[in-house]
């Protein structure tokens, strides 16, 4: 398991993510649980950045194949 940084508040337990994974069938564990809170934590860190940078400042890249021709 991996050490959290000192003053760094989280407010979800890895045992709620236990509770509320058994709610749906899922069996997971406390070791299992906290590595998804941790990616979660870093999905929403990442997020927000990118709200308070504006987004992607690059155009999307144009497209060289038609759309279709993988479906």
């Amino acid at each position: 398991m991996r050490q959290k940084e000192p003053g760094k508040k989280r407010n979800i337990r890895p045992e709620k993510v236990v509770a509320v994974l058994e709610k749906y069938d899922r069996k997971i564990t406390l070791a299992e649980a906290e590595l998804i809170l941790e990616l979660s934590y870093k999905f929403a860190k990442l997020s927000l950045e990118q709200v308070k940078n504006g987004g992607s400042t690059k155009p999307s890249p144009k497209r060289m194949t038609p759309r279709n021709l993988y479906r």
